[in-house]
């Protein structure tokens, strides 16, 4: 179980009539105007005057609600999700995996305490320090001159 998310069902609404889905409740998707709709079972199998065919169920990736489709999926999709909700999730945790914060100690410049930057290139511990070192440089490159 290590690494992957917590199977939790999320709370969405179904978008033809906005009834409030059940926790355990099954998703139906189908395309209309080029656009996914999602809903229950009540409003969603008979629209438009025809009735549909649905495939077999399907869980959410993420939240392991079962989700019948109009439809199959494309061939280049890897994630098989109930809302957007859901795949954004996905994408997000993909996203924080490849690319961990960056974080490392590193010692200041100015005052020679040991820190964490918030940027790679961070090297000073403040702005005060940061103001000081500025300082510093200016006034003897301005006594080198002088």
């Amino acid at each position: 179980m290590r690494g992957k998310t917590p199977r939790v069902v999320w709370a969405m609404n179904c978008e033809k009539c906005n009834r409030p889905l059940e926790p355990g409740e099954a998703v139906y998707r189908f395309m209309f105007d080029c656009r996914m709709l999602m809903g229950h079972k009540a409003c969603m199998p008979v629209l438009s005057g025809y009735p549909r065919r649905w495939l077999d169920p399907r869980p959410c990736d993420r939240c392991s609600r079962l989700v019948y489709r109009e439809n199959p999926q494309r061939k280049g999709s890897r994630i098989f999700t109930c809302s957007l909700e859901c795949r954004q999730a996905i994408h997000n945790a993909t996203f924080r995996k490849r690319h961990p914060v960056w974080r490392i100690k590193r010692t200041c410049h100015d005052c020679g305490e040991t820190f964490t930057p918030k940027r790679r290139d961070s090297k000073f511990c403040s702005v005060a320090c940061k103001q000081h070192a500025y300082r510093q440089r200016r006034t003897s490159a301005a006594s080198a001159c002088g």
